[in-house]
């Protein structure tokens, strides 16, 4: 398949797609984990290229189900196909956290600007039970912040005090 605007989503990708990554499939649904992966890579540059992208290898699909899944979807599920590794000390928050960690609460992020709501809702819960266990959460999963900021928001969320953006 030759799509119009591949060059621009190449350039996005800074590869050639792949054969397999232009194959086109019926429904979005559809879409391959390698084509899961192509729009989340380059869904973090802007949204014209992967909407343009996925109008390719899904011609049939209306484009409010284009923008929705490159919205509001994609990265929940590319992290769903693809999970990452287990965070170290996994086993200690599963133990405070009642159960098994899901996969975007393994996310690692840049700031706590970019924690999902998952995540602040698990510190949250770490911090309720034990603050030092949210503070080494926030430690592997957001590991650019400064010490001193993990302690705050750990003693924050362990007081009640945070809320998140989306909530």
């Amino acid at each position: 398949m030759t799509f119009r605007f591949r060059g621009q989503v190449e350039a996005e990708l800074e590869r050639s797609l792949t054969d397999a990554e232009l194959q086109e499939v019926a429904s979005i649904d559809d879409l391959t984990d390698d084509q899961i992966a192509v729009v989340a890579a380059i869904r973090r540059h802007n949204r014209i290229a992967p909407m343009l992208y996925v109008k390719a290898v899904v011609p049939t699909a209306r484009h409010a189900d284009v923008m929705k899944f490159i919205d509001e979807q994609i990265e929940r599920i590319a992290i769903e196909r693809r999970p990452p590794e287990e965070l170290p000390n996994q086993n200690w928050f599963e133990h405070y956290a009642g159960r098994p960690l899901r996969p975007m609460e393994r996310v690692r992020v840049e700031s706590f600007e970019k924690m999902s709501h998952d995540q602040i809702q698990l510190a949250r819960t770490l911090a309720r039970a034990d603050p030092t266990t949210c503070f080494l959460y926030l430690t592997r999963i957001v590991p650019g912040e400064t010490t001193e900021r993990r302690h705050e928001l750990a003693k924050h969320l362990a007081e009640g005090q945070v809320t998140h953006r989306e909530e």
